[in-house]
């Protein structure tokens, strides 16, 4: 204490100041005269370093004093005064601003050796600054230096963490999830250059990014890639060549970052860039030299991403929040090469799951995903993608099926997002999973145009789920309709019941074969034991298909076991299929089949080269067969049938058709009408329209050709014509009316001679 005392009374009897002699005195003896320096005066006084700094001669310096009232007793930080003192002599006029001068305060475990701490400078049109504290008397001369005074103790510059927390709070959130080792890094490492990116600059990355670094490893699975990206992320902006001011960056000059980047730096009237060549990236400095303790900070505008950093498909489903879809592929290990997936929200899966609870997770995450890389330019309309999910009743994967509505596109009918793009993929986002297809029999309930089938199927007895890998054309309900009259009816009858079998087994191929897989001129084996022909044309992009004569109209209806392709016509040409003459008039015409086959022309039945005229039960009860002898019958029922196989289309109308009444042919008159004339003769009688046209079929070939009419052809001459029983009714009429005649003439004649006798 008593050294003290001395020191402090030498240093008083020793600087009287003058203001007159100001240029005289030393850096020590103004701050120890003046009365707003009294507090630096007495730290300067007990510390021998700063004394002898202060009043020697033999170089000049720069003193920033803090005033007696910027100074706090119970100030936290130890002053120190080394930090205020600089041996670069700056007065007020020669500041330029956001300039560096070094001070006399070393740090060897934080700073290099040859690098002292900085001061940094900052002058406006009225006030000049240093680290940020106002200057309120400026220029002060010594013999030694100038002395400026201050507003408040200049603090030693803090960790990085204080800057990060202060200016960069974006960054600092990034830097407060890495691991303990690196973010002590960052501080206590000595001589860094940190190049800190903005807030506009870390939320300006692609939100899915940011996410994925910011999510907690243990929600998914401990996937350690976040901490390693994060990290490799943050120090790309660490640079390994030292303490690095701006006054030390030149035009050209390179560093390297401590994930071995390699970034060039540009200078244009004073404004610094960073290139970073493997990137092709330019980022702008946008401050310079925020001063800590083990360095220094450039803030940056932009994140500089690694080269090295590759985000993934399976890092891209994490930043985009599907942790469930990551979690279960990612312990599968069904990421194995370029892949695009279809991303549902986890709720969704959670939902899908709990209808369905034969699939699995694994299930449903496998069907979302596909082999290869497709970006919207690659799809196209009915486009089918092969997915990971290969069901046991497939023997190839199973797949999804693109779409496209108005300008938007669907994968199995859910809407898809634009793409998120990975390093080795794709994500698309769906609100709802996409669903997976089930078995043939459960999405031929899905189309209401397929009822018949659904019918004729159960029918049958025929379980398509109970098959595996294989494809069904189906046929419309309005093509089984076109099937010919009384085909449809007798299949599904009783004794039509195994050959609707053989029809709908026509229907079906043993292998899953989709629509990109058809090609011309190929041949196609049903489970029928036949054969379908198939022809492809194409009217610039549209390809058309037709299997066995009938048409593709929707094709790839995608099942658990195979494939359905709607058609527009029943495949019923199989060589199973038997349908004779008596079964379909029995069916269309049972009034007029029942007379044909208890006649003496009942043979006509097993003919297969003769066409039927029969007529409708509506015909029929419009002819009363009363009175007629089974000779006129059967010449009557003979009207009906044309001794010649005739197809709709190959009606002649120059043509006489010879029936099996010899006395009489058939015309055709043009619009599905036919008349009957008597041989010899032009004229014609009875007439009738057909309405439903059908034939018998022998090992799938058309044989004798059965037309439904309007009308019994009895009258092969004259009009209009008229049934057996209407000539009776007329006869008998005739005769009663003849017979009234004769009495009335045998009156007249009795009551004559009676009057002739009077007289």
């Amino acid at each position: 204490m008593k050294t003290l005392s001395l020191i402090v009374l030498l240093g008083l009897l020793f600087v009287t100041f003058d203001a007159s002699n100001a240029q005289t005195q030393t850096l020590l003896e103004i701050v120890t005269s003046r009365s707003d320096t009294t507090k630096f005066a007495e730290h300067a006084l007990v510390d021998s370093n700063i004394f002898q700094l202060l009043n020697e001669t033999n170089a000049n310096k720069t003193v920033f004093a803090f005033s007696d009232t910027g100074y706090n007793s119970t100030h936290v930080v130890p002053i120190q005064l080394a930090y205020h003192i600089s041996s670069d002599v700056r007065r007020s006029t020669a500041f330029v601003n956001g300039e560096l001068i070094a001070s006399y305060y070393f740090n060897d475990t934080l700073l290099p050796q040859d690098k002292p701490q900085q001061l940094k400078l900052n002058v406006n049109t009225s006030d000049a600054y240093v680290n940020g504290k106002r200057i309120v008397v400026k220029d002060i001369e010594a013999s030694n230096g100038v002395l400026h005074i201050v507003d408040e103790v200049l603090d030693l510059p803090g960790p990085v963490s204080d800057v990060t927390n202060a200016q960069f709070s974006a960054l600092n959130g990034l830097i407060n999830l890495l691991d303990p080792q690196t973010a002590y890094a960052l501080d206590n490492d000595a001589g860094i250059t940190f190049l800190a990116p903005s807030n506009d600059a870390v939320t300006s990355l692609p939100a899915a990014i940011v996410t994925y670094l910011t999510t907690d490893p243990a929600s998914v699975g401990d996937f350690p890639d976040i901490k390693v990206d994060l990290t490799n992320i943050l120090l790309n902006h660490l640079v390994e060549n030292g303490t690095l001011y701006s006054a030390d960056i030149t035009t050209g000059s390179t560093v390297v970052t401590r994930s071995g980047e390699t970034l060039t730096f540009q200078v244009n009237n004073e404004e610094i860039s960073i290139v970073d060549i493997t990137q092709n990236t330019t980022t702008q400095v946008f401050s310079k030299d925020i001063l800590t303790a083990n360095g220094v900070v450039h803030g940056i505008t932009n994140v500089i991403v690694p080269s090295t950093f590759e985000f993934s498909v399976k890092k891209l489903l994490i930043g985009l929040d599907r942790k469930l879809l990551f979690n279960v592929t990612e312990q599968n290990g069904l990421f194995t090469g370029p892949c695009t997936v279809f991303a549902p929200t986890d709720a969704a899966i959670v939902a899908y799951l709990n209808a369905n609870p034969s699939l699995s997770a694994l299930d449903v995450a496998s069907y979302h995903i596909v082999s290869g890389l497709f970006p919207e330019n690659l799809f196209s309309e009915g486009l089918l993608l092969n997915t990971l999910f290969s069901p046991p009743t497939l023997s190839v994967p199973q797949k999804i099926k693109i779409t496209k509505v108005s300008d938007a596109w669907y994968a199995n009918g859910v809407k898809l997002s634009a793409p998120n793009s990975a390093t080795n993929g794709y994500v698309y986002l769906l609100d709802e999973v996409v669903n997976i297809p089930p078995s043939i029999p459960r999405r031929l309930e899905g189309f209401d145009n397929l009822g018949t089938l659904r019918t004729a199927l159960n029918a049958s007895g025929i379980d398509l789920g109970s098959l595996s890998n294989i494809t069904l054309f189906a046929p419309t309900n309005e093509s089984f309709e076109a099937l010919p009259a009384g085909f449809l009816q007798y299949l599904t009858s009783p004794p039509g019941v195994t050959l609707l079998g053989h029809v709908l087994k026509n229907h079906v191929h043993p292998g899953a074969v989709y629509s990109a897989d058809i090609v011309a001129n190929q041949t196609i084996a049903t489970l029928d034991g036949s054969t379908l022909a198939v022809e492809v044309t194409y009217d610039k992009d549209v390809k058309t298909i037709t299997v066995g004569g009938a048409k593709v109209t929707e094709a790839d209806i995608l099942s658990s076991n195979g494939v359905i392709h709607i058609i527009d016509a029943v495949l019923a040409d199989t060589p199973n299929l038997a349908i004779s003459t008596s079964d379909l008039l029995h069916i269309l015409t049972p009034r007029f089949f029942g007379l044909l086959s208890n006649s003496t022309i009942s043979h006509y039945l097993q003919n297969d080269s003769v066409s039927f005229l029969a007529p409708t039960e509506a015909a029929m009860d419009k002819f009363n067969l009363e009175g007629l002898t089974s000779e006129q019958v059967v010449s009557v029922l003979s009207n009906h049938i044309v001794l010649e196989v005739v197809a709709p289309t190959e009606w002649n109308r120059t043509k006489d058709y010879e029936t099996a009444n010899s006395k009489n042919f058939i015309r055709n008159t043009g619009d599905k009408k036919v008349a009957l004339g008597e041989v010899g003769k032009s004229e014609t009688g009875d007439s009738a329209t057909w309405q439903q046209t059908s034939y018998s079929v022998v090992g799938g070939v058309p044989k004798a050709r059965i037309y439904t009419i309007d009308n019994v052809l009895n009258r092969s001459e004259g009009s209009p014509a008229l049934s057996i029983g209407a000539i009776i009714a007329i006869a008998v009429v005739a005769g009663l009316v003849a017979i009234v005649i004769i009495v009335f003439i045998i009156y007249k004649l009795t009551s004559s001679k009676t009057q002739y006798e009077e007289v």
